[in-house]
């Protein structure tokens, strides 16, 4: 969130603007719910002098899935300039068509699919970035950045990007990555082409006390007042990311009236709410598990996830394989179900812990 629902980090916000001023390529990162997007974005719109072009990247497949993504958005941003034509001129061999939601007014783009763009067509998107923004700087933010760890032919995307960095002087490049591991493979690895090619900024969890206050004076602004010790509740409830909090506090606000005082009842009534909202895709994680992965998740979910290794776990939840619990482990992770932390495992998305916890075992 920017603008006036965004929780100003002053030390963070001035770093990622003086980064951009000074014409620096950088790297955001965090956990999930960290705040890193909300982050970018709030900087970006301080930085008047620049245009911003924001890419995800989450569930990237491959090198044809990136081109695409970037051309979509390339031509979404233009689509009331005088420059559309020439983006519609240049990829004329995709040939693109154009088309307006009536009922959303958005513009969805359509690119002819049975093309297979490779490498050497990433180099013409990146020309393309070029000569279409020459009178005010471009920011390029890649968004879930990690997830180009998924596409086969990872190691050569990556020296493409190095050398775009390296010549492009026209656009200014901003990676979020979510996780330690993506962190160190990307960006610190000695064998990656990007080490020591950006300045690193962490969005690290907030204070408690500053997050405390940020989100009861949204409260109080919305008519709504909050307790301490429910606040206590909430932020446990979603963890001590902005992400997570905000979610909650929307489910909050949907279930409750001005006037009224948000109780520990209503948070448990807005995590159902969430759940409800969230149950069939839930249910689709569910189905992806075979029974021994749904009981280790669901021994995590009831105990916590530090030390899921140790004999006093593995006794708590009735296993007997160390082995067969760690390839479970792996595989949630590897479904970004879990992450790993420095304190064991923890869910990647603490209402689907709730969900759980009320819907099964």
């Amino acid at each position: 969130m920017t603008g006036s629902d965004f929780f100003n980090c002053d030390l963070r916000l001035k770093e990622i603007i003086g980064l951009i001023e000074s014409s620096r390529y950088i790297l955001i990162w965090g956990e999930r719910g960290a705040g890193k997007t909300s982050l970018c974005l709030e900087a970006a719109r301080r930085c008047p002098q620049t245009r911003l072009l924001t890419i995800s990247l989450r569930g990237l497949k491959s090198t044809d899935d990136l081109c695409r993504r970037i051309i979509k958005r390339v031509i979404h941003l233009e689509k009331d300039t005088p420059w559309l034509d020439k983006v519609i001129k240049t990829l004329i061999y995709l040939r693109p068509s154009l088309s307006v939601d009536p009922v959303m007014g958005i513009t969805a783009v359509g690119l002819d699919g049975t093309l297979d763009l490779s490498q050497e067509s990433l180099e013409d998107v990146f020309d393309l970035l070029e000569s279409l923004f020459k009178k005010r700087r471009l920011l390029v933010v890649f968004d879930d950045f990690q997830d180009i760890l998924a596409v086969d032919e990872v190691a050569d995307l990556l020296v493409r990007f190095r050398q775009r960095m390296l010549f492009q002087s026209e656009i200014l490049y901003i990676f979020i990555v979510r996780g330690q591991r993506p962190l160190e493979r990307l960006f610190k690895d000695d064998r990656s082409p990007l080490k020591g090619t950006v300045r690193t900024v962490a969005a690290e969890p907030f204070s408690e006390d500053l997050w405390s206050a940020f989100l009861s004076g949204r409260f109080a602004s919305n008519g709504r007042r909050i307790a301490p010790t429910t606040m206590q509740q909430l932020l446990a409830s979603s963890g001590l990311l902005p992400g997570h909090s905000q979610k909650l506090c929307g489910a909050l606000w949907d279930i409750t009236a001005e006037g009224d005082e948000i109780t520990r009842p209503q948070i448990t009534k807005a995590l159902e709410f969430i759940g409800s909202r969230e149950s069939d895709h839930y249910g689709q994680i569910v189905n992806l598990l075979t029974e021994f992965q749904m009981k280790c998740l669901d021994a995590i979910a009831r105990q916590g996830g530090k030390r899921v290794f140790s004999v006093a776990f593995l006794k708590a939840a009735g296993f007997h394989n160390p082995s067969s619990v760690q390839r479970a482990v792996g595989r949630l992770l590897n479904l970004d179900i879990l992450e790993e932390n420095q304190e064991g495992y923890r869910f990647v998305d603490p209402f689907f812990r709730a969900w759980l916890l009320t819907n099964h075992g």
